[in-house]
């Protein structure tokens, strides 16, 4: 089953990736937004929405490194080491279409780093594009809730290099599921 998903870059949006050429030194990801990048953020989104009790009925282990991840309702659904998910989302094709120039800024005490400018390639705000999350057609009513509330937290997490998106669902799966409660998905959240 796929869900067709269209996406909007609420802020200045980039996913890193590697380049050879010397103008920027964060360049966006050659190949667009690696579907295993959206992923991954649906994946923390919906974690930390279970983790602060936002959504009940789910577990989640809350781990991100491979070999502490236990059983839990997310890793079974987004998988972990030698257990496949029931998820797999497919990326998007989008080019960059600014270069900004940013500081970095020091934790201890949010102050600029001194001489520590930057350029970072990044998709502008209110730029849209599409993707689509493709679930295994044996997933239970429960397994793709849980995959439908990852892209409804998604919306208040963030992309990539902080970046946040809003985004709506073209398609609610399937007829034999009640998914009424959810409906909101097909709508922009931040209009």
């Amino acid at each position: 089953m796929i869900i067709k998903v269209r996406a909007k870059a609420l802020s200045s949006l980039t996913v890193g990736g590697n380049t050879s050429i010397g103008s920027v030194d964060i360049a966006f990801n050659e190949l667009g937004i690696p579907g295993s990048s959206v992923k991954g953020a649906m994946r923390t989104a919906i974690s930390k929405a279970i983790e602060e009790g936002e959504v009940k009925d789910y577990t989640s282990c809350g781990e991100i490194e491979p070999s502490k991840m236990k059983d839990c309702d997310v890793c079974k659904v987004f998988g972990k080491p030698n257990q496949e998910g029931i998820v797999n989302v497919h990326g998007v094709m989008i080019t960059p279409d600014a270069v900004l120039t940013r500081v970095s800024i020091r934790d201890e005490n949010l102050k600029a780093k001194e001489g520590s400018l930057f350029k970072q390639e990044v998709v502008k705000p209110n730029t849209e594009f599409e993707f689509e999350v493709e679930v295994k057609d044996s997933a239970s009513c429960k397994e793709i809730r849980l995959v439908l509330l990852s892209l409804f937290y998604l919306r208040l997490w963030r992309l990539g290099r902080g970046g946040m998106i809003d985004l709506k669902v073209e398609n609610l799966p399937p007829a034999n599921c009640d998914f009424s409660d959810l409906e909101s998905l097909k709508r922009w959240l931040w209009s």
